[in-house]
This record gives structure tokens, C-alpha cells and sequence, in this order.
């Protein structure tokens, strides 16, 4: 009894300074990529962007006007609120200026979430930071167009709804795929298949919470 008690801490431990290392790891690529790389490609940092159509958005909004009521938005509802946090509607260089600092940000905290749901799954060896690596190498390879548009909040709920199925939170791992759904509805459906298949393949438990989603990813814009 008290040999068992002695280990949980070990086994606690060990698994916290996993998770506080490979979030580290993570953190410190992505930092590097946005930092050191983004601003020296051969492309201008803003050559494909649709910050100007956020940032028209946010300027109606900021003179009362109601999305979907009285202009159009081509996306869905859960994506409205991300066009007026940048803030600085009336100047559309500050605009895109806070626009790629909050995609930044969101950027650390999706490599964070990402970065404790492969510790969780993985407390010990080397995979976890290989997948804090990796995810550093893909935002590399997918390059500044992740500071020009809000595809990494999207990101990050699936970060965390990836998080939460691991943890077999799976309530929160609902939430998680309602707001993802409501945010990107054309991303999503084939994300999520995407997560649901691989689980199902490592952790057996998974197959009940995903098997009602189709392998189907839906095209449609809205």
C-alpha cells in the first residue's frame, strides 16, 4: 500500500514535467517560425490575405450595423466576434497589425493545447515533442497566411477538442465540436472525422462518442 503510494506522486510528476516540457518546446518553435521566419519569406508577410474583409466587417459593426441583417457575411456566426477584437476598425494597417498579433497568439495557445493532449496520451519517450515539432514544421510549411486569416482559432478548437476526447471529458469534447462546427462549418465536419478515426485507432473507447459522425466533409460556404 504504501509502495503504491510512494509511485503515484513519481507517476504525477513525471507526467507534469512532460507536459510542462513539451508545452515549452512548442511554444519556443512556434515563436521562432512567426518571429524569425514569417517576416523574412520571399513573399510579402500580407500578400494573401482577407484581413481587409475582416476589417470591413468590424467597421460596419462599429457604426451599429447588424451582421446578416443589414450586410452580408460569408461566414458563420461563431467567426463574427473574431473581426472586431483586433480592435481599430477606422485604420486598416493598425487593423491588420493587431489582426497578425492576436493570430499570434492564438497560435501559442493551440501549440499548448496541442502540446498537453500528445503528453497526456504520451507521458513518456520522445513522441510527444515530436508532435510539438511537427506542428511547429506544418506552420512553416502552411507559412504567413496563418497571420491573415483566423484559420488557427479554428485550430485551437481542435486542439482542445482533441484534448478533451483524450481525457474522455466527452461533454466538453461536445462543446468543443459544436463551436468548431459554428466557426468553420466547412473545415470542420472533415477535421473532426479526421481526429475521431486516429483515436479510435489508439484509445478503443473512443469508437462510442465518434461513430455517429460521418467520414464526410461538406463543402458548402456557409
Amino acid at each position: 500500500m504504501s509502495a503504491a503510494a510512494g509511485q503515484t506522486p513519481t507517476t504525477a510528476g513525471t507526467r507534469a514535467r512532460t507536459v510542462a516540457g513539451v508545452i515549452a518546446l512548442g511554444l519556443a518553435l512556434q515563436a521562432a517560425v512567426f518571429g524569425l521566419l514569417f517576416p523574412h519569406l520571399w513573399y510579402n508577410l500580407h500578400y494573401i490575405t482577407d484581413i481587409d474583409i475582416y476589417q470591413w466587417y468590424a467597421s460596419m459593426m462599429h457604426h451599429g450595423l447588424q451582421p446578416y441583417r443589414d450586410f452580408h457575411v460569408e461566414y458563420p456566426p461563431l467567426a463574427v466576434p473574431l473581426f472586431v477584437l483586433p480592435g481599430h476598425t477606422g485604420s486598416l494597417a493598425q487593423y491588420t497589425s493587431w489582426f497578425s498579433y492576436l493570430m499570434f497568439l492564438f497560435a501559442l495557445a493551440m501549440t499548448a493545447v496541442t502540446g498537453a493532449a500528445a503528453a497526456v496520451l504520451w507521458p513518456t519517450g520522445r513522441r510527444a515533442y515530436a508532435v510539438v515539432a511537427l506542428l511547429a514544421l506544418a506552420t512553416a510549411a502552411t507559412g504567413a497566411i496563418l497571420e491573415n486569416r483566423y484559420d488557427i482559432v479554428v485550430a485551437l478548437v481542435i486542439a482542445f477538442f482533441t484534448l478533451f476526447l483524450i481525457q474522455r471529458q466527452l461533454l466538453a469534447a461536445a462543446f468543443a465540436s459544436a463551436s468548431a462546427s459554428r466557426s468553420s462549418s466547412r473545415r470542420w465536419p472533415c477535421c473532426r472525422w479526421c481526429c475521431c478515426s486516429w483515436l479510435v485507432r489508439v484509445e478503443r473507447w473512443a469508437h462510442w462518442p465518434c461513430s455517429p459522425w460521418p467520414p464526410r466533409c461538406r463543402s458548402s460556404p456557409t
